[in-house]
């Protein structure tokens, strides 16, 4: 294991399942070989109904809201 990619993955195999399955999907989906979309219930819909029509309305935080966000997970 000497390149960054070896690195990346032993790296990632030390996470827990579902990080695993999150950075996997990124991975593919960068080098093009993405696996198909999750399909989404009807609770997942119901769920994001509200922000998906804020959106369509033009509704998003704006920078202090983004900002504070940022600050609370130290990021």
């Amino acid at each position: 294991m000497g390149t960054l990619l070896d690195k990346a993955m032993l790296a990632a195999k030390q996470r827990p399942a579902d990080e695993q399955d999150e950075i996997a999907r990124i991975v593919l989906a960068i080098i093009g070989d993405e696996a198909p979309p999750v399909a989404l219930s009807a609770d997942d819909i119901a769920t994001l109904k509200p922000s998906l029509d804020q959106a369509a309305r033009g509704e998003f935080a704006g920078d202090a809201a983004v900002a504070e966000v940022w600050r609370k997970y130290g990021l």
